[in-house]
């Protein structure tokens, strides 16, 4: 069996990127995106993994469930991500004590469903 590593993963992302000029909670903010129309690509992985590195590293910010929900949203596209990661996600939550809530819930189902449609095409 392959082991399938989390493309991204609070305990598998490097170094910080540095200082970012926003507050906590503009850098929060940018993490949520409009999920309406949500279709993330290479760019959204990049930007995801630039701010939790920042805050997680750099400001000592405990993760929280919306911040992992930010990871698996980051899996939506089959190209940038897998239901493989979102699985290695969800078992770091567990053994980080994090609980999920509803809305990380729904991004899971989300990742499911898109890459078994995009797996179909």
């Amino acid at each position: 069996m392959v082991d399938y590593k989390p493309v991204v993963s609070f305990n598998a992302v490097g170094t910080s990127p540095g200082d970012l000029a926003a507050s906590n909670a503009e850098l929060e903010q940018a993490l949520e995106p409009d999920t309406t129309y949500f279709s993330p690509d290479a760019d959204y992985l990049v930007r995801t993994r630039t701010i939790l590195r920042e805050l997680v590293y750099q400001r000592n910010v405990r993760p929280e469930a919306r911040h992992y929900k930010a990871l698996v949203l980051a899996n939506v596209s089959a190209e940038n991500g897998s239901v493989m990661n979102v699985r290695n996600i969800l078992e770091e939550m567990e053994r980080e004590g994090v609980k999920k809530d509803s809305g990380l819930l729904h991004a899971v189902l989300r990742v499911c469903f898109q890459c078994s449609v995009e797996l179909e095409s």
